[in-house]
């Protein structure tokens, strides 16, 4: 990711040095300045002398200081390659497929984006809450890349708008950065109650500018960074909210920070606590959740402890929403039977090689449908290889 050098140039007074250098291997670097997971910070050798260098602070510097497009073009003054007379079809406007288009069109690919929303991002867009992601940011970063070339068709669903078939058989080859944007539902009665909500939805509906009604009182059930971001917008939209988790804070896998946050916003946590049942009243609402205590008892593999359920330990919280959020998968009912058969999957993701080309010849993916990781940052990366095996495979 050219990190020492881009801190040099920052260092030197370079700014837009430093802008070129990231643009050279990541199209997003504004979003990842404001929302990456920054992992490299986690490893970073400068800790044994105290504090990480911050390195997403440093590269959120650096983009904010191209107001626009324009200027983000003007500055980068990429180098976009003849057309080499090949084309790509890429399903998926998320930062696997963003990434993608980018720097196929740089080298001379002609690419076109299948977008199912009418927002480019993927979740980046319509599942970070525009307090750490504002829009203005993504509209910028996107305006960019559509200035040099990429072609995103919007509200464009493949398998309702325009099938799978016709995409398949009309580019030379495919990508897909589908992500994992359906809900997991919760297994439990009384979640189709009114008032009842799948995180994702709820952020989605927030992101896209409706009202949604979640009253008052709302309890969020999961542990990660979409359970965080869900319980912190409906702080920010006035009720008092509680996060029921199964396990221990510490074995939340959301990052710390915004766990912290959440904390600091009065968000309340309730750790080791199981979800058993959403209780409705004679109209359909939601009116209150049973729930019991866990107590962690150590596994006999090796592995994390697991929650058990302390008996006797069963109560019950009133609510105007429930919100679910333990996690999600990829949707793949688009695709055609045939593709299906020879598309292999494991655990839910699609199997790719170290160029990202799946066991269909023609189709490359990344993003969330491919690796475990579930960041931007390495959806980006996963965009940023399939170009190096697209390239292998159409100008072999």
């Amino acid at each position: 990711m050219h990190i020492p050098e881009y801190i040099n140039a920052i260092a030197s007074g370079n700014d837009e040095d430093a802008l070129r250098i990231i643009y050279d291997n990541n199209p997003l670097p504004e979003m990842c300045g404001k929302v990456c997971t920054r992992r490299c910070e986690d490893v970073c050798a400068i800790q044994v002398r105290g504090e990480a260098v911050a390195i997403r602070w440093l590269k959120r510097y650096a983009t904010e200081t191209a107001e626009n497009a324009d200027i983000i073009k003007e500055i980068v003054n990429p180098d976009i390659k003849e057309p080499n007379g090949k084309t790509i079809g890429i399903i998926g406007a998320g930062p696997a497929g963003l990434t993608a288009g980018y720097y196929l069109a740089l080298k001379g690919f002609d690419v076109t984006i299948y977008e199912a929303k009418s927002k480019a991002g993927g979740m980046t867009m319509y599942g970070i809450p525009k307090y750490r992601l504002p829009l203005e940011s993504l509209d910028k970063q996107i305006g960019y890349m559509e200035s040099i070339g990429v072609k995103i068709k919007y509200n464009t669903r493949v398998g309702k708008e325009i099938q799978f078939d016709e995409i398949y058989n009309k580019y030379d080859a495919l990508f897909m950065g589908i992500g994992f944007e359906k809900p997991w539902t919760l297994g439990m009665t009384g979640e189709n109650l009114k008032g009842s909500m799948q995180a994702v939805t709820y952020l989605e509906q927030i992101n896209d500018g409706q009202t949604v009604d979640i009253g008052n009182k709302v309890v969020v059930i999961g542990g990660g960074n979409v359970a965080i971001d869900a319980a912190r917008v409906a702080k920010r939209h006035g009720a008092e909210v509680t996060i029921l988790y199964r396990r221990r804070v510490v074995d939340m896998p959301a990052d710390w920070e915004e766990i912290e946050g959440a904390e600091d916003e009065d968000v309340i946590i309730t750790p080791q606590g199981i979800p058993l049942e959403i209780i409705g009243d004679d109209k359909g609402n939601a009116i209150k959740i049973k729930f019991a205590m866990a107590e962690m008892v150590p596994d006999d593999k090796g592995g994390r402890p697991r929650p058990v359920q302390i008996e006797g330990s069963e109560t019950e919280m009133d609510v105007t929403c429930v919100i679910g959020a333990i996690g999600q998968e990829a949707d793949y009912s688009f695709l055609t039977d045939e593709i299906k058969g020879k598309l292999e999957l494991k655990r839910g993701r699609i199997v790719t090689n170290d160029d990202m080309q799946s066991t269909v010849e023609k189709i490359f993916a990344g993003g969330d449908s491919v690796n475990s990781t579930a960041d931007a940052i390495s959806a980006i990366a996963d965009g940023y290889r399939a170009v190096k095996g697209i390239e292998k495979f159409l100008l072999k």
